[in-house]
Formats: structure tokens, C-alpha cells, sequence
């Protein structure tokens, strides 16, 4: 009888795993609403919905009785997520009421200041944190500092060790909003709103070996200013970003950065129809922006859009319309591993207080999430949200340089036994065991994804580990095997597409999977696809096999 029971159980999880899409945790911030209307962290899954788990601010009427406290108030900029733990800053609260960083961690449901600002070493926090190929986080303070024009400084999160790295002069910049990033070439590129050759701010960097800070370019108004989003790289080497305002239409810009001569150049100049004043920065993928307007479109409430970097053109995809989609979008998009752009309104929604949505490349489609209401969230602002999981696990050894290719995965995730399991090694082997052993064949870069259902609250995690296991010092398989098409791909309801494995071979074998389980019957070179999920081939020369790139099929 308890046979019977496991195998139902395990089918009807994966009845419900082939069938559904799995739930994602996406943690964000928001600078207003919960308990103390001093700002919440929240996380969202499809189902339950939204949890707050943090609410900023100290109480004085008393414990509150649901979701930690913290002495951090009003979070701002991006968070970070770093060895399972979720770092961001506040511009408010701490010992010196300035400002704080702080990191949360999910497993643990904890959230611990770790620095509280002063003025002497900046005050008000702005952006988020960035870290860097050394390790350490670096960012910047809007306030503060021997100028009270901001500091630039970095933290160590081993050992919780703050440094100011340099007082904001008005020469090279001063108050800027948004946080740093790194380029190739591993220099750190930020931005300011003021001073500079011409008081609209300027883009600064440093070179982390030679301790070395300095202006590079300074903002006009025909370049745009007023940037609050991070600069991002594309495949051309240059560094992108959007201006608030100025440009040629007194809307705000796209403008590019080329480190290798140092020019500033605004490349799009927002009219109000295809949006005005970008509050956020660029996300890039395939040679494509996307980014959000808060203001101009058909309703004057934001845009959606799409740049090409190849030919300087911009689509507007959506045009924001306050109840359906929300209004006045703020922040940078951020991907999630469903291949969905995730974002947020600062108002709009059922209860004009801002939505939650996410944004289908493919299809130009976008979902509304959820509203939020004040409890869970008021007034999103410049965030960027990051994707966690509750769930964790290790190994003995994730690199092996000659086999035997055998590895023993540890479960580590808390309450285990409320969850039922799946593991996808990578390889297209499965496991429903809590703490499986499996035997790679081929050397590779594997990746490795632990799905766990509670039983409990109903509803699915799913923790991937992106290129985690590598193995060579074997023979190498000589099969190769590729799709097509491949990418994203979008079908109509209870349509298909035909999908190819673009090497038959007729000594070959061939099995296809969707969402990394195998498919019976599914044994030629090609496929009808019909449900939604990523597709990939399995191709056997009789000694080894090797899998495929992905298809995304969404209907």
C-alpha cells in the first residue's frame, strides 16, 4: 500500500511539474507601506501570491506580529544576491539615522544591518550595491562625506569591513543616484547627477588594482542628464544608459558611453509618444534594450520599449494604462530564468499604490502580477528585483578531472520533509530521492536544477545552479546535437511547431525532453511541440549521447 501511495504521489507530481510552469521567488523592496510605512521586503511566487518578510522601521507600540523587523528604513536601489544571501541599502535608519546596508537571508528568514552610514563616511545611501570580480561590494551615497556630496565606497562581505574610497568633489561629480557596474576590461563605470563641465553630472570610474577615481566624460542637455539606473555593456564594448532628462525633446535620452575614446553621445531622444523621463537602466540581450519610461505614451502614464543597438531604433512595446498594467514604471527590468522580464509601477493597480508585472519578450506580452496595497508594498521606486530560493543543496565535488564521474548531492533545504523532489542533473537523468547519487557518462559543464514541492503550503521552489558540475579527463562524446528552431518561440493556443534535430543521423537514437523529463513515444528526428516548456533532444551514437541547445515554446 505504501508502494502504491509513493508512485501515485510521484506521478501526480509530475503530472503537475510537465504541466505547470514552476514557481519562481522573486524578493523586491519597496521605500513605503508596511507596518511603519518605512518600506517592505516582500517575496513573490505565484502561489501564495506575495509575503512580506521584512518591514523596515523600529516599531514603538508595540512587537509587531507578522514578518521581521529591522532597524534599516525606506530601501533603495537594486538588491543583490550573493552566496544565498540578499544585500541592499536603506537611505534612512541605522545607529546615525543616515542610512544602511543590510542583508537578509532567506533560508534563515534573518535580516542583519551591517553598516550603519554617518556623515563623515556618507550619508543616504543611493542605488544599490555591485559586486565586483574581487569579491567586494562597491556603491555609492547620494549625500554625505567631507562635501556633504556623496562618498564612493566599498564593503567587505566576509568580513563586514566598510572602506571609503573617496569624497565626491564638484570637478569629477557629486549626489548620484544610481549604483556602479564593471566592465570587461573589469573597471568600475558610475554615473552623477551634478557637477562636472557642466553641472549636469558626470560618468566617473575606478580601476580596483591602482586604487584609481576619476571623471571620464560630463553630462549636457543635449546628451541627457539625471541618470538613476546603472550603465550596462554591450557586445560593441560600449556602455549604455538613459537620462531623465534634457535630449533634444526636453524628454530625456539613451545615450551611449565608448570607454575606448571616452565619447558621450546621446543616441535616442525621447518625444513623450515613445515615452519621456526613463527612470531606471538598460537591460540587454540579443543586441536589444529594453527599458521603461516613466512618464509620456499614449496615456501619459510610461512605456515599454525596445531599442536596437544596431540600427539606433526604438519600438515601444507597451503603453502603460493605470488599472490593467499599472502607471509610471521606475526601476530596471530584470530577468528571470522563466526568460520573463520582471518590473514594477510606482502607481496604478487596483489600489493606485503601484503593480508587480512581468513582460514577455517574445510575445510583446505583459502580466500583471500583483497590486500592491500598502501592506505588502507602496510606491516601488528605482529597484531591480533579484530571484532566490529556499531551497539548498550540495556536493562532494563539483570538478573532477577523470572518472569515475560519480557525485553525491546533499540536501540541505530546511523542513525537507515537507517537500516531494526532482533533480535534473544536467544530463537528462532524473532523480526523486532526497539525497541522490548520480554517475556522470561524458566529460562537460552541467547544470543542475533540485525542484521541491511542499506538501504543506502547495506550492513548488525550484533552485538552479548554472554550470555547477565540470568534469573532463575522459573521452569526450563525439555526437553533437542541435534544434531548430531554437530561442523563444511563441505558437498559438493549441497550435504547434515542428521542432528539428538538425543532424539526423539514421544510426543515431534520438529522445526528446520538455523541461528536462523525457517524453514517451518521442524518439524521431523531429517533434510536434504543443505545450508550453523548454525542449530539448537527446542524440545516442550506441556509446554516448550528448543534449541539445533549448527551444521555448509559449503559447
Amino acid at each position: 500500500m505504501k508502494k502504491l501511495y509513493y508512485f501515485l504521489t510521484m506521478l501526480a507530481f509530475l503530472l503537475s511539474i510537465s504541466s505547470n510552469t514552476i514557481a519562481q521567488t522573486i524578493y523586491g523592496t519597496t521605500p513605503y507601506g508596511g507596518y511603519l510605512n518605512r518600506g517592505v521586503m516582500f517575496k513573490y511566487t505565484p502561489t501564495p501570491n506575495t509575503e512580506t518578510v521584512v518591514n523596515f522601521g523600529i516599531p514603538t507600540n508595540g512587537p509587531i506580529k507578522s514578518a521581521i523587523i529591522t532597524a534599516a528604513e525606506r530601501p533603495v536601489g537594486s538588491l543583490l544576491l550573493s552566496n544565498g544571501i540578499i544585500y541592499g541599502v536603506s537611505s534612512w535608519g541605522g545607529d546615525q539615522g543616515s542610512g544602511t546596508i543590510y542583508g537578509y537571508d532567506p533560508l534563515m528568514d534573518t535580516i542583519t544591518v551591517l553598516h550603519s552610514f554617518n556623515w563623515n563616511d556618507g550619508a543616504e545611501p543611493s542605488g544599490g550595491l555591485f559586486q565586483a570580480n574581487n569579491g567586494l561590494l562597491y556603491g555609492f551615497t547620494e549625500m554625505g562625506g567631507t562635501d556633504y556630496a556623496g562618498v564612493f565606497y566599498s564593503f567587505n562581505p566576509t568580513t563586514k569591513v566598510f572602506t571609503k574610497i573617496k569624497d565626491l568633489k564638484d570637478s569629477q561629480g557629486t549626489n548620484p543616484h544610481a549604483e556602479v557596474m564593471q566592465a570587461s576590461s573589469g573597471i568600475l563605470y558610475g554615473t552623477t547627477s551634478f557637477g562636472g563641465a557642466n553641472q549636469h553630472g558626470t560618468i566617473v570610474y575606478y580601476i580596483i588594482s591602482a586604487s584609481t577615481y576619476d571623471k571620464v566624460a560630463s553630462f549636457s542637455s543635449s546628451t541627457g542628464y539625471e541618470v538613476f539606473g546603472a550603465l550596462a555593456e554591450a557586445s560593441n564594448g560600449k556602455l549604455y544608459g538613459f537620462a531623465r532628462e534634457g535630449g533634444n525633446n526636453g524628454h530625456g535620452s539613451i545615450f551611449a558611453f565608448d570607454p575606448s575614446t571616452q565619447g558621450l553621445s546621446a543616441v535616442f531622444h525621447f518625444d513623450s509618444i515613445n515615452g519621456a523621463a526613463p527612470e531606471g537602466g538598460p537591460f540587454i540581450m540579443n543586441g536589444k534594450i529594453y527599458g521603461v519610461t516613466a512618464d509620456g505614451g499614449v496615456n501619459d502614464e510610461g512605456v515599454l520599449f525596445e531599442f536596437d543597438i544596431a540600427t539606433n531604433t526604438l519600438t515601444k512595446k507597451i503603453d502603460f494604462d493605470s488599472a490593467l498594467t499599472g502607471s509610471h514604471p521606475k526601476g530596471t527590468l530584470s530577468l528571470g530564468s522563466d526568460g520573463y522580464l520582471y518590473g514594477s509601477t510606482y502607481s496604478g493597480g487596483a489600489f493606485d499604490k503601484g503593480v508587480l508585472y512581468k513582460y514577455n519578450m517574445a510575445s510583446s506580452v505583459l502580466t500583471k502580477l500583483l497590486d500592491y496595497d500598502g501592506v505588502n508594498g507602496l510606491n516601488p521606486e528605482n529597484v531591480q528585483f533579484v530571484e532566490a530560493s529556499t531551497l539548498s543543496f550540495s556536493v562532494n565535488d563539483s570538478v573532477l578531472t577523470s572518472p569515475p564521474f560519480d557525485i553525491q548531492f546533499t540536501n540541505n533545504t530546511p523542513n525537507s520533509g515537507n517537500y516531494i523532489w526532482q533533480w535534473q542533473f544536467g544530463d537528462g537523468a532524473v532523480s526523486y530521492q532526497k539525497n541522490p547519487t548520480h554517475t556522470y557518462t561524458n566529460n562537460g559543464t552541467f547544470s543542475v536544477t533540485l525542484i521541491g514541492r511542499d506538501t504543506v503550503k502547495q506550492t513548488y521552489d525550484t533552485l538552479l545552479k548554472q554550470d555547477f558540475i565540470q568534469l573532463s579527463g575522459a573521452a569526450s562524446c563525439p555526437v553533437t546535437a542541435n534544434v531548430s528552431p531554437s530561442g523563444f518561440i511563441n505558437i498559438c493556443p493549441g497550435d504547434s511547431v515542428l521542432l528539428h534535430a538538425t543532424n539526423p543521423n539514421s544510426a543515431y537514437s534520438y529522445q526528446w525532453l520538455r523541461t528536462g523529463l523525457y517524453l514517451n513515444g518521442a524518439n524521431d528526428s523531429t517533434y510536434w511541440a504543443k505545450q508550453p516548456g523548454y525542449y530539448q533532444v537527446r542524440v545516442d551514437n550506441g556509446n554516448c549521447w550528448t543534449f541539445s541547445n533549448v527551444a521555448f515554446v509559449n503559447p
